[in-house]
């Protein structure tokens, strides 16, 4: 028997078919449909052999922008010879493009999901702007206070004897020195010439050789066609394919994110270990902080990043790791709604325990300006154990540091804006869309009573700045299209389906619904 459309056992029937719709759209809609789309993610962000994500990994397919500012001192004579405080001027930025490529990856177990890799840069000069690499700058000299400090009190006595010999030709024999930016960060300064030395002077240079050896900055150079044997120092040479000692940079195993997405890009071991052995001492109370191995290499993170897990990142120039927490977590950047925001806080150079002498990261590997142990952790950083020279890190003109480093100098003016650390990451994809690396270069100024004729009794004593530099990126906009192509067209496509077909089933339920309670209503009002 036929039923009627309007019978009540039809609507009945048309009411349960449509609440079983209804549910269904709503299953597929807030349940399968974005687990299709997160298994899309998955697929396009592991790293896998063949794929764009393992090519950009390989080799990040834009440049980077490196830029150091100098802090130029304009009264060279008046801080040696009169106690002047440095009328420090910071320079212009002198800027480079640095490409990232990783090399010789292998595949050492496929059951850990790991790849092994090493990493390697390259520089080139940005002429576009007004600077010049062969500029002259005057700054403190890093080389003559490493050496004092590294040396003990009869080796600085050999060494002042002999300083003409082994600096002189450098212009690195005073306490503040004239080089050419070029040489200062990359083709390095020469000193020490075998054939400019007596043998008097060549057996201190020789004892120089173990004092300088695990000085990641300074290397010793041997011509191939004289053998006249010279050391050459270089802020930045260590980054570079021309580096003549172990690259600190080390190598890296991280994880592939195949199985798991959460732990792509996640550091497993670096040069082999699971450990960071640089820093922390027996009495440290927190070695586990300066001891543990987490993070990301800065150039890849994991996707669907959760709102309240700060982004980690281990940094090799200054061996340790590096904590980023949300700022903003619906930052609208280019377009693209929802991208989450990370920036260092205040505490980043402080101590992390209530006693700083017992902070893992409390060397006292550098001397002060009254020759004494110092911790170095309100709001600096003793950089000696990573770089094997007694230099102070900060964040650019002390931000977030004491005021006593900074006070002396009128031109220095912290500003969060221009001075801090931040990352922005679209959470879903973990695909970086831009970011600033800050640090600034500090040497300790510091009288040394013995060699009274180098360092006179009337100069400045004092942490100076030599220089800072900031390393930062934008993704290009062919690469925000891409990412919008692959993953943000799909999201609005899939949101208007999964809303349009929730509004059809929520129709049909509605419709249903009001044809049962119109055939109630007349059902009563015929009876």
């Amino acid at each position: 028997m036929r039923l009627p459309c309007c019978s009540a056992r039809m609507v009945i029937i048309l009411a349960v078919l449509a609440t079983l719709t209804f549910a269904g759209a709503l299953l597929l809609c807030f349940w399968g449909i974005p687990l299709v789309i997160r298994e899309q993610i998955h697929q396009q962000t592991r790293l896998s052999e063949g794929t764009e994500q393992w090519d950009r990994f390989l080799e990040l397919p834009f440049a980077l922008n490196y830029s150091v500012r100098f802090f130029l001192v304009q009264n060279p004579s008046e801080v040696v010879h009169n106690g002047s405080v440095p009328d420090l001027k910071e320079s212009e930025p002198y800027t480079y493009s640095m490409k990232l490529k990783k090399l010789d990856h292998r595949f050492d177990d496929n059951d850990e999901d790991s790849v092994t890799y090493h990493r390697e840069f390259d520089f080139a000069f940005d002429y576009s702007g007004n600077t010049h690499p062969e500029t002259m700058v005057t700054i403190i000299n890093p080389l003559l206070m490493a050496a004092l400090q590294l040396a003990n009190s009869l080796e600085r006595l050999a060494f002042a004897g002999c300083i003409d010999q082994l600096l002189g030709s450098a212009r690195l024999d005073k306490p503040i020195t004239t080089q050419s930016v070029k040489k200062l960060l990359f083709d390095g300064v020469n000193f020490g010439f075998t054939n400019e030395t007596g043998a008097a002077c060549t057996a201190v240079r020789n004892r120089i050789i173990p004092l300088l050896k695990d000085v990641r900055v300074v290397e010793e150079v041997e011509e191939e066609t004289t053998g006249t044997r010279y050391f050459r120092i270089a802020f930045f040479n260590y980054k570079t394919i021309n580096y003549l000692k172990t690259p600190p940079d080390g190598i890296y195993t991280v994880n592939r994110g195949q199985r798991n997405m959460s732990a792509l890009g996640k550091i497993m071991r670096w040069n082999g270990g699971t450990t960071i052995p640089t820093y922390g001492t027996a009495s440290s109370t927190n070695n586990e902080t300066c001891h543990n191995l987490r993070g990301t290499d800065s150039t890849i993170y994991p996707p669907f990043l959760r709102k309240d897990e700060p982004i980690v990142i281990y940094n090799t120039d200054i061996c340790r790791t590096v904590e980023l927490f949300q700022t903003n977590s619906n930052l609208e950047y280019r377009g693209i709604s929802g991208a989450h925001k990370y920036e260092t806080n205040e505490n980043l150079l402080r101590p992390a325990t209530v006693t700083p002498e017992q902070d893992c990261y409390c060397s006292k590997a550098t001397k002060n300006v009254e020759a004494k142990d110092d911790c170095y952790l309100d709001g600096t950083f003793d950089y000696k154990p990573c770089l094997g020279a007694p230099v102070i890190l900060s964040q650019p003109h002390f931000l977030n540091a004491d005021p006593k480093y900074g006070k002396n100098f009128t031109t220095l003016k912290p500003d969060k804006s221009k001075h801090a650390m931040y990352l922005i990451v679209e959470p879903n994809t973990g695909t970086p869309l831009e970011g600033l690396k800050r640090v600034q270069i500090n040497t300790v100024l510091r009288q040394e009573p013995l060699i009274s004729f180098i360092t006179p009794p009337t100069m400045y004593q004092g942490i100076i700045p030599v220089l800072w530099l900031e390393e930062s990126f934008s993704i290009p906009d062919k690469y925000l299209d891409l990412l919008d192509n692959q993953y943000f067209k799909k999201v609005k496509l899939a949101t208007t389906f999964k809303y349009g077909f929730v509004g059809v089933a929520a129709a049909i339920f509605t419709g249903c619904l009001f044809l049962f309670v119109r055939k109630q209503f007349f059902k009563k009002k015929s009876n």
